[in-house]
């Protein structure tokens, strides 16, 4: 193609949106010149935290990949297609507490293995710096296994902060 044409063409399509010209009807051309001015307007703002430590540091990165790593290591994978959600508190010196565990479908048989995978990885070791004094754990296993020997797996680990437990007076 010719380039002062490719050239043309380029500078009329970017005049067609930027300009806010289109081949709508004058209301549309209204609906989108609105919606263009109320973007500009207000701007988006970052979510803000509510408070608490940050917990996407590299350390706790590599702590929830070394948890991740030890629970592999221990779980004995259930026939069908699974997926357990575990939670717990967990504080700062590494002890859980306050499991649940609960599956989809649910497997008893499912829910069994992800809990024995967790009580073998214990002791999961302190938090780290800057975890704050307890956090909420989520553990995700999901799993399918055959009969015929096929399978697929995969742990994911979450963690949240949580308000300090009350000081007794």
């Amino acid at each position: 193609m010719n380039a002062l044409l490719r050239k043309g063409i380029l500078s009329a399509v970017s005049l067609i949106l930027f300009s806010g010209f289109s081949l709508l009807s004058p209301t549309e051309n209204c609906n989108f010149a609105a919606l263009a001015q109320a973007k500009k307007k207000a701007p988006a703002k970052p979510a803000q935290r509510q408070g608490g430590p940050n917990l996407n540091t590299a350390a706790i990165n590599s702590y929830l990949s070394g948890l991740r790593d030890r629970l592999d290591q221990y779980w004995d994978l259930a026939d069908g297609k699974n997926r357990v959600t575990l939670t717990a508190t967990v504080a700062s010196d590494g002890i859980a507490s306050d499991l649940s565990i609960s599956s989809a479908p649910s497997n008893q048989q499912a829910e069994q293995a992800a809990n024995e995978a967790f009580a073998k990885a214990q002791p999961m070791g302190n938090l780290p710096a800057g975890a704050g004094e307890r956090v909420k754990l989520t553990v995700i296993f999901e799993s399918y296994a055959d009969p015929h020997g096929d399978s697929n797996r995969n742990i994911t680990t979450k963690m949240d902060p949580m308000a300090a437990p009350p000081k007794p007076e």
